[in-house]
């Protein structure tokens, strides 16, 4: 999983928690060198409109508008890129609907740690390619 080919991707981290954002970018930079972090999706959208990240990390629960209600809002803005959105408070229902939204993949916050998270991105590059 380490050789996770992402190098040259451009990965936006939209996340409140100054420290999830920052360890979600250390265990990240390993493979990447460009990740730029937002804490409002309202920041989001600004960044989205002059920049199209390759990968899209997309907290559901931020302050304002929360994830779910900007995720088609990105996808209109950046519909190439691989969003995925995270959140501490997941069920099969609620994965299906962020899904059916236009989630490439969830990422459940609480079972996160560095080899889950670049197991998440591989599965959105791979379904994508294919």
């Amino acid at each position: 999983m380490n050789n996770l080919n992402i190098k040259n991707m451009n990965i936006l981290i939209v996340e409140d928690d100054a420290d999830y954002a920052n360890i979600l970018k250390l265990w990240l930079s390993k493979s990447t060198t460009s990740i730029d972090i937002v804490t409002r999706s309202e920041t989001g959208i600004a960044y989205l409109s002059t920049k199209k990240p390759d990968i899209i990390f997309l907290d559901n629960a931020l302050p304002s508008l929360n994830g779910n209600e900007v995720l088609r809002a990105y996808k209109v803005l950046s519909p190439r890129s691989h969003l995925i959105l995270m959140s501490g408070y997941l069920n099969d229902d609620i994965i299906a609907a962020l899904i059916r939204k236009g989630a490439d993949e969830v990422l459940d916050k609480d079972k996160a740690d560095k080899e889950y998270v670049l197991k998440i991105v591989e599965t959105v590059i791979n379904f994508k390619k294919s």
